[in-house]
């Protein structure tokens, strides 16, 4: 919901001009996707614009478009045993991720766990994402396949701009907006209560960076306050949407 009175007059006004010219604001397969550390408000805000956008009179809906690993639950399962056999417990982040790294170390298992991990989200993007897109929706993307690049280059120890050119992407829609929500790793630790580590974040905010300048994402500063957030991240909607 709009909580600022600036935002929410601009709103009205939009809402005042369609409804004297009687026209209807309708874009249809869209796909905007909102990225970022965990803590950086990704799944407020793609909310949040979802239902500015369906104010707007755009057919938009939320999705949460993160790789959930189900049939390769049990690889994933095995690979945590055997690490945690090894007397490396799953607090100690350093030395968890680098015997994740060792098992995978290899091309054929490296490859094998790439590839999986990429078909197995291709077919959840398809339902969450394409099937909806489809129908005409604008679609607003907590997270996508770009996150499950930035789990697969820490674990498999690969630049980001490496596995850009995986030809498994092509199963991919390419987003007609991408912002990354960009958030110090230490405000992002305070803001989560799971115990998550500061480590872990800084080293996928330094992935999440190098990927956003590859591509040309367009980038949010998510350290403010969700109003002032919201609205800069509506800014660069509205104009990629002309509305």
């Amino acid at each position: 919901m709009i909580q600022d009175n600036v935002a929410a007059a601009d709103l009205n006004v939009g809402r005042r001009v369609r409804r004297r010219t009687g026209a209807r604001v309708r874009r249809g397969g869209t796909l905007i996707c909102l990225l970022g550390i965990d803590g950086s408000g990704k799944s407020t805000q793609a909310g949040a614009l979802a239902e500015s956008l369906q104010q707007q009179d755009v057919d938009a809906i939320h999705a949460w478009a993160r790789w959930k690993p189900i049939l390769m639950l049990p690889a994933r399962r095995l690979g945590r045993a055997i690490v945690r056999r090894r007397g490396v417990a799953e607090e100690d982040y350093r030395g968890f991720t680098d015997s994740k790294r060792t098992i995978l170390r290899g091309r054929f298992q490296a490859n094998l766990w790439k590839n999986f991990a990429l078909l197995e989200h291709s077919s959840q993007i398809f339902i969450k994402v394409r099937i909806p897109m489809l129908m005409g929706k604008t679609v607003v993307a907590d997270r996508y396949v770009y996150d499950t690049l930035i789990d697969l280059s820490v674990n498999l120890d690969v630049p980001p701009d490496t596995l850009l050119k995986e030809p498994l992407l092509k199963l991919f829609r390419k987003p007609d907006l991408v912002i990354l929500l960009d958030l110090s790793p230490k405000l992002g630790a305070a803001r989560k209560d799971d115990g998550t580590p500061e480590e872990y974040l800084a080293e996928r905010r330094d992935l999440y960076l190098q990927m956003a300048d590859a591509l040309g994402m367009e980038m949010v500063d998510a350290g403010g306050s969700p109003v002032e957030v919201q609205a800069e991240i509506r800014q660069l909607v509205w104009k990629k949407l002309g509305l």
